[in-house]
């Protein structure tokens, strides 16, 4: 058993046998928090004076967030569409309540909902099969979505969820491909593609 150092960075471990001579194997269990610095590190082991670096740690994201669904065709002056992301647990066992922030595409003339019927709410579909139904906040562009404490219904490892807005194009929408960016906690990505007719 180890003890603890003041600052909660360091283990020390006394008395240990190495049993040498011949090859010994050491390790201790780390995990990395949610704002853990993403990509690759080590932890220090020194033994007797001596110092090496671990095997590599790699920090992976806790979730992932890529597009999800088939695309969808918008009709300019039609009827709304809902693009959406998927979302995926990498292995986390706690992922906290993210804000989620929905975009609309810059100069496409889209709309959340329809003219006479706006739609601020975002859609989850979590991995045991239920919906949950969010009201965001507009910003003063009327560009974004913005919801708070979204839970993402991803507990395990490699569990999926699908979140979805509703969007429409205006008589004035350019004809063409485009989407909606979805922000999830410090995770990026488009939604599925919409193709405006």
């Amino acid at each position: 058993m180890g003890t603890l150092s003041e600052d909660g960075v360091s283990l020390i471990f006394s008395g240990v046998d190495l049993e040498l001579p011949g090859t010994t194997v050491m390790w201790a269990a780390v995990s990395a928090v949610p704002d853990a610095p993403l990509g690759a590190t080590a932890l220090t082991f020194t033994v007797g004076g001596k110092t090496s670096p671990s095997t590599t740690i790699v920090v992976t994201p806790g979730y992932t967030v890529s597009p999800g669904g088939a695309p969808v065709t918008a009709e300019r002056g039609g009827w709304p569409v809902y693009p959406g992301v998927e979302v995926r647990n990498n292995g986390s066992q706690v992922i906290p309540l993210p804000v989620v922030t929905a975009t609309l595409p810059v100069g496409a003339a889209m709309r959340w909902g329809m003219q006479d019927n706006p739609d601020h709410q975002l859609t989850v579909w979590d991995a045991g099969g239920n919906t949950t139904v969010y009201m965001g906040s507009v910003s003063d562009d009327g560009q974004s979505l913005t919801f708070l404490d979204v839970d993402l219904g991803i507990p395990d490892a490699g569990s999926q969820s699908v979140m979805w807005v509703c969007v429409s194009a205006s008589d004035d929408t350019p004809p063409g491909v485009t989407s909606v960016e979805f922000s999830v906690g410090d995770r990026t990505s488009p939604s599925i593609t919409i193709d405006i007719m």
